[in-house]
């Protein structure tokens, strides 16, 4: 345990576990002047990738393996694309065209984008369970054969 320094969310002298990922975790028991950490969100943006990888029972095989690494219970599995749809009416914009997916989790959800034209994923992981947001980003980037992706880590509270 250290102290938390003083700041915007932080009172002197509080103590709290300081993460490898540098978030600050305060005991529950604490309530001075400090705003309990509810979850992480990890956003990760993904490009150059395997457009051959952006297939529905690819996606879901994603989802199992990522709930699995990150032990995270799984729900319901929705998807967002052009199957079934008319040739006339699919999404011919690279903004638009390729296929959406939600995983719910027990504790939230994973929401994915992918886009065919750009060969690129957007992946939102949130959970109020804490997970490896390293591992997790890895694993995404490896799964989709990102040539360039970025992460960012969000504390939700």
């Amino acid at each position: 345990m250290r102290k938390l320094p003083e700041s915007s969310t932080a009172v002197k002298g509080v103590m709290a576990e300081i993460r490898k990922d540098g978030l600050y975790v305060v005991p529950r028991n604490s309530t001075v002047g400090v705003k309990e950490i509810y979850g992480q969100e990890l956003i990760l943006d993904l490009h150059g990738c395997d457009a051959t990888k952006f297939t529905r029972s690819l996606i879901e095989r994603f989802c199992i393996e990522l709930c699995d690494l990150i032990d995270m219970e799984r729900s319901d599995l929705h998807f967002w694309d052009d199957v079934g749809v008319p040739e006339e009416e699919r999404q011919t914009d690279p903004k638009t065209k390729g296929t959406s997916a939600v995983q719910f989790i027990l504790t939230s959800t994973i929401v994915i984008h992918t886009l065919d034209l750009m060969k690129a994923v957007y992946v939102n992981i949130f959970s109020c369970k804490e997970f490896d947001t390293d591992e997790a980003a890895e694993f995404t980037a490896n799964w989709f054969d990102s040539k360039d992706w970025t992460k960012q880590v969000v504390t939700r509270r």
